[in-house]
């Protein structure tokens, strides 16, 4: 291998590795985080009643669905609902199942929990609506590219010509 094409692995090994590496561990605390304030929301967690402002439903596809070809897509459904805590209004959008979006209707007072964390921020999760993670390929993606940063640096730094 010639010694231009080391050199590149060398520079490009470490800022590959140290880019999408970083983007791994925050994608991780980021999971925890959001693991620890929902198991927090569920065991320490006060009920409390917020009104439902608005129902949405988004596809997931770009494309349009009047194509011939292509299969309908599939349809997230969310509710926007606000509620008073220490004198302040927040307005909260949660992602709820198909069963639940057609419970309710706008206007409505729906039942909470509210967990408030030692910084004072309130965190809500409504009732009968369970915590699914939500499951991406991004970490993953990251992950792999962080390998490959690290493997260009083996390469670029141990590769020696005989």
């Amino acid at each position: 291998m010639s010694r231009s094409a080391l050199a590149s692995f060398r520079i490009a090994g470490p800022l590959w590795a140290l880019t999408f590496g970083s983007l791994t561990l925050v994608f991780y605390t980021q999971s925890v985080l959001e693991k620890n304030i929902q198991q927090s929301i569920t065991e320490q967690g006060t009920a409390r009643f917020v009104r439902l402002i608005r129902l949405q439903r988004k596809k997931k596809s770009l494309l349009p669905s009047s194509a011939p070809f292509i299969a309908s897509p599939e349809v997230d459904y969310f509710y926007t609902y606000s509620y008073l805590h220490n004198g302040r209004t927040y307005t909260v959008t949660e992602q709820v199942p198909v069963d639940l979006y057609y419970l309710h209707r706008e206007g409505e007072n729906l039942e909470a929990t509210l967990f408030t964390d030692t910084q004072g921020y309130p965190h809500t999760r409504l009732e009968g609506n369970p915590y699914n993670p939500e499951k991406s390929l991004l970490p993953i993606l990251s992950s792999a590219l962080a390998l490959f940063g690290l493997l260009l640096s083996a390469v670029g730094f141990l590769w020696r010509k005989r």
